[in-house]
């Protein structure tokens, strides 16, 4: 009876290897991962040239993992697993309480920092008013939600740092953002409409010298899943929010992306939330140059030097400046002088995590 148990339980074992096996020759391969926010591997091309120099190999093994059968399940029931078998962590994001995911921040390139430093003070000696952002991430302000054990680097004295070292009107966000909750969106690395209402409230204080303005919200997506539940594969979480944001003195806006002929009447892609990723919504996510202008006529401009964490804080800078210009220096390649004018109120504005691993603080100058 024992041998019998034994050999039904290696046939069967074969049966569901071989069967996954046959059914991925049938399945239709997929070109885009809704929920990984990715496109996968094709085929790579059959030939003698590909094979003998070995990439097709490395190709084919790439494919044949993006192309698995009931690929998103697999990936589902690992992050479960991970879960059940009290891991606190999968592919480098932390399962936090409440749902939270908090990405796992180990090590970071303290010679890239300082680098970075002596960029920034670089260009500071050329342009006096430089306004100096540091956003700390979930892994510092969110700390308390982190599971047991869990270990990340010391983000606070990355910001330290910075302003002790960094010539610039320096806005520093620590304190005022640990004395909120929900600042984050669960599912994705960027704060949310609330914490980017704490940056805009710096930015009256610290910069403009004013009371901030007041803003109406609506939601209009209750389903974002943002990159770290893409990396963490916990699909079955519930989504975050987006809110379209709108100041309390309606204000008209003209967007133009890329210097492109098409001009924008708002600052909000509606198509993007439609898509995956959402947070796209603000700004349509990142470009190299992203020009605004508004009804305002005060004459004010913002010159902006940025990652994505400054898409959510634009809806509340549109009620401040009559034009806005945004480069991202991982795709923006012209000469700065020729774009600053006198007057403008100059920002760099980063989040922690961009600005301990960004190599293109060197185009500053």
């Amino acid at each position: 009876m024992k041998r019998k148990v034994q050999y039904l339980t290696i046939i069967l074992f074969l049966i569901f290897i071989f069967g996954l096996a046959i059914a991925n020759v049938f399945i239709v391969d997929k070109s885009f991962s809704a929920n990984e926010n990715r496109y996968l591997a094709s085929m790579p091309e059959i030939s003698l040239d590909n094979i003998f120099n070995n990439d097709f190999d490395e190709e084919f093994d790439t494919y044949f993992n993006d192309q698995f059968i009931f690929r998103d399940q697999w990936i589902m029931l690992k992050s479960l697993y991970q879960q059940v078998t009290l891991n606190i962590a999968n592919n480098e994001v932390y399962y936090a309480k409440d749902q939270n995911l908090i990405s796992q921040e180990l090590s970071y390139n303290e010679a890239l920092v300082e680098n970075n430093i002596k960029y920034i003070n670089n260009f500071v000696s050329q342009y006096p008013k430089v306004n100096f952002m540091l956003i700390p991430t979930a892994a510092l302000i969110n700390k308390n939600l982190l599971p047991m054990f869990s270990y990340n680097y010391d983000q606070l004295a990355v910001i330290n740092q910075a302003y002790s070292n960094i010539e610039a009107n320096n806005i520093n966000l620590v304190d005022s953002l640990l004395k909120e909750d929900d600042i984050y969106f669960k599912t994705d690395h960027h704060w949310n409409e609330k914490g980017a209402r704490i940056g805009y409230e710096a930015i009256c204080d610290q910069v403009l010298n004013k009371e901030p303005n007041n803003f109406n919200y609506q939601l209009v997506a209750d389903d974002f899943k943002g990159t770290l539940l893409s990396r963490a594969g916990t699909f079955w979480y519930e989504g975050d929010n987006i809110y379209h944001i709108e100041p309390e003195n309606s204000i008209q806006v003209e967007m133009q992306i890329d210097q492109d002929e098409k001009i924008y009447d708002s600052i909000y892609v509606d198509e993007a939330l439609d898509t995956k990723d959402k947070y796209t919504y603000y700004e349509g996510g990142n470009h190299a140059y992203v020009k605004i202008n508004t009804s305002l006529n005060n004459g004010k401009k913002a010159f902006i030097i940025k990652d994505s964490y400054a898409h959510i804080l634009i809806p509340y800078l549109i009620s401040e400046y009559e034009e806005i210009e945004m480069i991202d220096l991982r795709y923006f390649r012209q000469d700065l002088k020729e774009m600053i004018e006198e007057n403008d109120d100059i920002y760099i504005i980063y989040s922690v995590d961009s600005f301990i691993t960004d190599t293109n603080f060197v185009f500053l100058n």
